[in-house]
């Protein structure tokens, strides 16, 4: 009989030592009233803004409308300067090369030494990027018939594609004027800049 009242005592003393998950809440009841103590005790009468324990624990997290740091280094890898695949022998990037940057505007070749573009990239998700047109380039000798002024800007004339090996893919859909097809101008960029670049 001794023994099993050894044993149901140790049973007992063993059960009553786990956590108890009413403790913890208990705990953490105490823990915000004490925030709230602390922010009424303010100089001022005013309530800081002292993130909670739960708040604390998800910092990490993004909201919504923020960027998360796999996006932002999927998108950083995209950047950098890229030679069509097939025309590795353009090494002065007369023509077949983009320079792939966020923070500034970059030019794009249309027709090999006569007419140029610039524009600007736009993140649309993890793996692609939109072009958008913003005005010819100062470079141009030839196009002065174009009317520039008349293309969409808000509308991507490309889409950059990031491939599993590096490479990117170039995707040219062409000019829009109020949200129609240029017709007349659809082909200007599509055999010099659609295909596949690596990075140089």
């Amino acid at each position: 009989m001794k023994l099993f009242l050894s044993v149901l005592t140790m049973i007992f003393i063993l059960s009553s030592c786990k956590n108890n998950p009413e403790k913890d809440v208990r705990d953490e009841d105490i823990y915000l009233e004490e925030e709230n103590i602390e922010a009424e005790k303010h100089p001022n009468g005013e309530k800081q803004n002292k993130p909670s324990k739960k708040q604390k624990d998800v910092s990490g997290l993004n909201s919504p409308g923020e960027e998360s740091n796999s996006d932002n280094n999927a998108t950083a890898s995209m950047v950098g300067n890229y030679i069509k695949v097939g025309q590795e022998n353009d090494s002065n990037c007369s023509c077949y090369c983009l320079e792939v940057k966020f923070t500034a505007n970059s030019k794009l070749c249309l027709t090999q030494g006569k007419m140029y573009i610039d524009v600007k990239f736009e993140k649309k998700d993890e793996n692609l990027v939109q072009v958008f047109l913003i005005a010819p380039s100062n470079f141009n000798t030839d196009g002065n018939e174009i009317p520039w002024e008349k293309f969409d800007k808000n509308a991507p004339v490309a889409t950059i594609t990031s491939k599993s090996n590096g490479e990117i893919d170039f995707d040219w859909l062409g000019f829009t004027i109020n949200g129609d097809l240029a017709q007349d101008y659809a082909l200007f960029g599509k055999k010099t800049l659609e295909g596949s670049y690596k990075k140089k």
